[in-house]
């Protein structure tokens, strides 16, 4: 009896145990499906995906889904103080985990279940807190309000490449246990006073009323804080081999980098704050499968990127030397410092490393310290802090898992060949049969006649080989040495986003600047070359991946309420994800494309009360619903305090110094603006943020976010019917 029907109903399991205890002549040697269930919410399954792998492989797979490095108390505790608060059982609940991905895109943690539903060790919600049960959950919960947890990275396995150096104690890669998702991690609040908790909550809410809703130095302590590790945002369904429902996936369909192209992190991180408030909208822009990598790291730019999957890593092109990961290569230093970027940016050594360097969301003075990012110190950091140098010691092992067969591209053939072996294991789908087919639908010849476009027209920038415009050429040929793809299908050298034309917010992207945060990670190159590039994507298995661009905007918009908007339901079964293959590539390739801006649903009162001028801290700035969300998340509001401030106290002083910075033509516009705002009655005061006096407080001006690349417009309708079918075979 497969999984899925194993969960069907406890009602099941009682009628198959009387049936067993009737006749004990014909109990099979296999296990039972209650004994099956109950080995699956162990780590047994999970460890089952190591067959195979290295030994380093499987060390770096295991801190992949599951080391946090202590990042739990950024995410549980810090959160309130830089700008972002989750509501963790609003997203976690136990009772809810059947809308999980429907929801928020989460994946559920196959080794997790519901208390009180068949083969679950817990039997009520009050158990848990009103999350999940997970593998090792009967140890954790021992230690709830209490020290003494040892957590389970102490037991951790090291990898080849590691075992023999001298390294930090595994103790500090902090594993914890699931919260319930793929990537979330729970670990025991030894502060936590049930109590208290009893006595400041609500039980309809399973007791977490007072978190994170209540002021810092009034909260009352949670059970459990949680972290987060790499597989939050990389983990993803396969795409050969789906789950049939979503809500219950088995860990076989899961892909560890095939990026989660659902998952709504920003929208995670805003769940504590007043919805409608700055914080809570500007979290909150973006696609679906897209995280800003400013969120935190503020760089006042509306810059959503794309989920990336991590394909055939091992034939990416290296640039000046390195391997680089970021849209704009940014982080070209190499894939080790990539790790320890990630690291810090998951709030890993928040304190030592991190929140010093942040700029403070509150803070209004530009003099004051923390009104502008400073770079992060890599060496001060791996100095302080344990956690730091315990992943940074085992980032090879990392680097091997990230070599390993989880980051191989994916088929389609092969993907439509593994669901017809679901319903018949002799079935068969071959290459023959999977060109008909597309033919059949995409016109005769078609397959052939889009590689001959795709050379002519594509594989300028989307190959990583120099023969693509040999007859001959092909563009799926194996490695004889490694049997991985030979053509990353991208070249990764860096165009122009205006050559490109796509939505030039993300090649803005600041923080990697001398004397911001990344500037550690950038590289010389990048340095040199500054901002205003994207490198392009590869197009390994884009049949999977979409919507299309590094903000996932061409194409159909994914949401969780398709009822409500003009958008597409998340469906990422193979035929559902080659239909919104095909309903991107006819957006992409469109001379006539829809136009996106997106628009503020509501008025938004941005709050002025950190100003140091008494006269302003009473003061809102109302941006008006229909507003662009890309102005608004890329508007530097704490400039425009600053100066409203200087404008009351001394205008004249003001205006010279807009001079200076401007011009004296565009700097006369914007002092006369400013003295209006300041001279308007009431303590609600309206913006139009797109007022061209206002262009100064304005780092990214393009509104379009699914503009560009228009390659493919002038092409045929035939040649745009081939190339999509040529593209789906990649």
């Amino acid at each position: 009896m497969s999984l899925h029907r194993c969960l069907l109903g406890s009602a099941l399991w009682v009628l198959a145990s009387a049936a067993i205890a009737q006749t004990p002549e014909a109990v099979p040697t296999e296990r039972s499906p209650l004994e099956d269930l109950r080995r699956r919410y162990t780590d047994a399954v999970f460890l089952e995906g190591e067959a195979g792998l290295s030994a380093a492989a499987a060390a770096g797979r295991e801190l992949w889904y599951k080391a946090t490095g202590g990042n739990a108390r950024f995410h549980s505790e810090l959160g309130p103080k830089l700008g972002f608060a989750v509501d963790w059982l609003r997203v976690l609940r136990a009772d809810r985990r059947s809308e999980r991905f429907r929801g928020w895109g989460l994946v559920n943690d196959p080794s997790c279940c519901v208390p009180g539903t068949a083969g679950c060790a817990a039997k009520t919600l009050a158990e848990t807190y009103g999350f999940d049960w997970c593998a090792g959950d009967d140890e954790l919960l021992r230690y709830v309000g209490k020290e003494g947890y040892v957590d389970p990275a102490c037991k951790f396995r090291e990898g080849d490449s590691v075992a023999a150096t001298t390294h930090e104690s595994a103790c500090e890669l902090a594993f914890g246990t699931s919260a319930g998702a793929v990537g979330f991690r729970k670990f025991p609040n030894p502060r936590f006073d049930a109590e208290a908790w009893r006595q400041h909550s609500s039980a309809s809410r399973m007791q977490w009323d007072s978190y994170p809703a209540r002021p810092i130095e009034e909260r009352v302590e949670p059970p459990f804080l949680i972290g987060i590790a790499c597989a939050a945002c990389h983990v993803g369904f396969d795409p050969l081999n789906p789950p049939r429902d979503a809500a219950q996936p088995n860990w076989d369909n899961l892909r560890a980098t095939a990026g989660n192209q659902y998952l709504r992190f920003g929208a995670i991180l805003a769940t504590g704050l007043p919805a409608g408030s700055l914080r809570h909208t500007l979290l909150s822009f973006g696609e679906a499968g897209t995280v800003d990598t400013s969120l935190i790291e503020d760089d006042h730019i509306a810059n959503p990127s794309s989920i990336n999957a991590v394909i055939n890593l091992a034939q990416r092109p290296h640039i000046d030397g390195q391997l680089a990961l970021m849209k704009g290569g940014e982080d070209g230093t190499g894939l080790r410092d990539s790790i320890r970027r990630v690291y810090l940016s998951m709030g890993v050594c928040a304190e030592p490393c991190l929140i010093e360097h942040l700029e403070d969301p509150r803070q209004f003075d530009p003099a004051a310290s923390r009104y502008r990012q400073t770079p992060v110190n890599v060496a001060q950091c791996r100095n302080d802090c344990a956690a730091f140098r315990a992943l940074d010691d085992r980032a090879e092992a990392l680097a091997e898992f990230l070599h390993s067969r989880d980051a191989q591209p994916t088929d389609l053939r092969a993907a439509r060949e593994q669901m017809r072996r679901r319903d018949d294991p002799a079935a068969s789908y071959d290459d023959a049969q999977f060109t008909a087919q597309l033919e059949r639908e995409f016109g005769a010849g078609a397959v052939q006649r889009g590689r001959r476009v795709f050379a002519r027209h594509c594989a300028r920038c989307h190959s990583s080989e120099s023969g693509f415009r040999a007859p001959s050429y092909d563009f799926r040929e194996l490695d004889a040495a490694t049997g991985a793809r030979r053509d990353w299908l991208g070249n990764d050298k860096p165009s122009r986003d205006v050559e490109i034309g796509t939505n030039a917010c993300r090649a803005l992207h600041s923080n990697h600047l001398a004397g911001h945060i990344w500037a550690p990670f950038a590289s010389a190159v990048y340095r040199q070359r500054g901002r205003g590039y994207y490198r392009n994507v590869s197009l390994l298995s884009s049949w999977a991946h979409a919507p299309f661009m590094h903000n996932n905007a061409i194409g159909p918009a994914l949401c969780r309420y398709p009822q409500r908007k003009r958008c597409w339901a998340y469906d990422p079964s193979v035929e559902g994800r080659f239909r919104l293959y095909k309903a991107s590539m006819r957006e992409l390739l469109s001379a006539a494309r829809p136009v996106k801006i997106p628009r503020l649903e509501r008025d938004i009162r941005v709050p002025l009360d950190g100003s140091s001028t008494a006269e302003l801290q009473a003061r809102r700035l109302v941006i008006p619903k229909g507003s662009s969300e890309v102005l608004f998340g890329s508007f530097d509001f704490r400039a425009l305090a600053a100066d409203l401030a200087a404008t009351v106290h001394d205008s004249s002083a003001l205006r010279e110094t807009l001079i200076q910075r401007h011009g004296e033509r565009r700097a006369i516009d914007l002092w006369r603006a400013l003295r209006r705002l300041v001279q308007q009655g009431g303590t609600s005061v309206r913006i139009d943020l797109a007022h061209p006096a206002y262009q100064p407080y304005r780092n990214c001006e393009d509104q379009i976010i699914n503009a560009g690349h228009r390659f493919g417009a002038s092409l045929s309708a035939a040649e745009k019917k081939a190339l999509i079918a040529f593209v789906a075979t990649l």
